[in-house]
C-alpha cells in the first residue's frame, strides 16, 4: 500500500472534522444549553420578556448547580492515587517502580486538577478530554531524559471520532 502524502493526510483530516461537525450539531447545541443551565441561565429570552412585562421577577432555584458541585465533591474526595500491578510475581518491584514513576508524575503534573476539569465536563457538557504529550531528549553521553505533560483540554476545544465507540 503506497504511503499518504501530507496533503491526503490533511484531507482526510479535514474531513473527519467536517463529519464530526454536521453530525454532532445537535449535541453541541445541547452541551452549551446544559453549561447555560449549570450557570443558572435557564429562562429562554421570550420567558424573560414576558416575566419582565408582568413585572415579575426571574428567579431561578439552580438545582443542577448544587448536584454537579456535589459530584464534583465526591470525585475529590473519593480520589485515588495510580497504581501499577505485576501481571507475575517476579515483575512485583517493576509494579513498585512504575507506581513511584506514576506518581511522580501525577504530582508534577497535577493530574489531580486536570482530572477534576474533565470531570466537570463530563458531568455538565457530557464529554471531556485531556492530552497526554511527551517529549524525549537525548544528551550526549546521558540516558535519555523523558519529559512528560497532561493538559485539559476545554469541552468546546476537542472533537471526536463519532462513529468510535
Amino acid at each position: 500500500m503506497p504511503k499518504k502524502s501530507d496533503q491526503e493526510k490533511l484531507d482526510l483530516f479535514i474531513k473527519w472534522h467536517d463529519t464530526w461537525d454536521t453530525t454532532t450539531v445537535t449535541a453541541r447545541h445541547k452541551a452549551q444549553r446544559d453549561h447555560d443551565y449549570y450557570h443558572g441561565l435557564q429562562w429562554t429570552d421570550e420567558e424573560r420578556v414576558e416575566l419582565e412585562r408582568r413585572r415579575q421577577p426571574i428567579i431561578v432555584k439552580n438545582r443542577i448547580f448544587k448536584k454537579i458541585n456535589f459530584l464534583l465533591g465526591d470525585e475529590i474526595a473519593n480520589r485515588t492515587d495510580p497504581k501499577a500491578l505485576p501481571r507475575t510475581s517476579i515483575h512485583s518491584t517493576d509494579a513498585i517502580a512504575v507506581t513511584d514513576a506514576l506518581r511522580y508524575i501525577s504530582d508534577l503534573e497535577r493530574m489531580d486538577q486536570v482530572t477534576s476539569k474533565v470531570w466537570y465536563n463530563v458531568l455538565i457538557q457530557g464529554y471531556g478530554g485531556a492530552v497526554v504529550e511527551h517529549d524525549v531528549v537525548q544528551r550526549k553521553g546521558e540516558f535519555p531524559e523523558v519529559a512528560v505533560k497532561l493538559r485539559h483540554v476545554k469541552w468546546d476545544r476537542l472533537w471526536y471520532d463519532v462513529h468510535g465507540r
